[in-house]
């Protein structure tokens, strides 16, 4: 077996994992490229597994220019550990409380960060997204090289430019992240505490983004926004709702808008950075 096969066997997927999202992964030149994020259904210690995999990958996760100009890096390094920024992402104008409470390192690419907040809500990934901070909005290049199509208001800018440290500099700062430009789901996000990086078992200069808690279920994808997920919620409560068994049949499940899993999220987080990790271990030794 070589090395690379054994690195690979440690997370092991095949008949065991399944798609939980598509996400974005910045190759050059100017290009995302979305790929379908492949999350375990084994039991495992997810957070142990990412730690092991970033800390074992650390020198690829790092810019390097052999790398770089391929898939580009999650974190900007200065060779000093970045703090921890707490972050509390709220939906906006939901008709129920949904909140996640996030810890990301202050050096992660933007463009990244993007990534990582759609993971920890729930969404699936198939529609486009932005934050909006400052009067600017920071976009991710769609296939192709082209740019989003600019907001009135709102002059743009490549969130791979930038990290999160560059957007929120205090506790209470705050931006907006956007999902589904058309359902228009907005998400405030707030930085609430800057702490010291005192992970050991990292690497150096950085650490990875962990969920830490949150509150209530992701809405579904294409429910018409919180107008539209405000309706179905209130169908679902009435029995008698002539539209509940529409959208019962449409949902082809259960819903309960106050299930929260942490568990399965943190591993769409955790497998995101997994996926990021071993993308530039495959162009770094090819």
């Amino acid at each position: 077996m070589t090395n690379r096969e054994r690195e690979l066997d440690r997370f092991p997927y095949g008949r065991e994992g399944r798609i939980s999202a598509r996400v974005g992964i910045k190759a050059s030149p100017g290009v995302s490229l979305a790929i379908p994020l492949i999350l375990t259904t084994q039991p495992r210690e997810s957070t142990e597994l990412c730690y092991l995999c970033l800390h074992q990958t650390a020198t690829i996760m790092r810019p390097n220019s052999a790398t770089d100009k391929f898939i580009a890096p999650l974190f900007c390094t200065t060779g000093e550990k970045p703090a921890i920024f707490a972050l509390e992402m709220e939906l906006m104008d939901s008709p129920v409380p949904i909140k996640r409470c996030l810890h990301i390192p202050a050096n992660m690419n933007l463009g990244y960060v993007q990534e990582v907040l759609m993971l920890a809500m729930g969404w699936e990934g198939n529609h486009l997204k932005e934050i909006r901070c400052g009067g600017f909005t920071y976009f991710t290049r769609m296939a192709g090289g082209e740019n989003p199509e600019e907001m009135e208001g709102f002059p743009q800018r490549d969130s791979f430019q930038y990290t999160l440290g560059d957007l929120l500099k205090l506790p209470g700062d705050t931006f907006t992240f956007i999902y589904d430009l058309g359902d228009d789901w907005k998400h405030i996000v707030k930085l609430t505490d800057i702490m010291p990086n005192r992970e050991d078992h990292t690497d150096g200069d950085y650490a990875g983004a962990h969920l830490i808690s949150g509150q209530g279920a992701c809405p579904p994808e294409d429910v018409g926004g919180v107008d539209g997920y405000a309706d179905m919620i209130k169908s679902l409560d009435d029995p008698e709702d002539v539209e509940r068994e529409c959208y019962l049949k449409w949902l082809g499940r259960e819903f309960d808008p106050e299930f929260f899993n942490l568990h399965e999220l943190q591993n769409r987080v955790d497998d995101f950075q997994r996926v990021i990790g071993e993308a530039r271990w495959g162009f770094y030794h090819r």
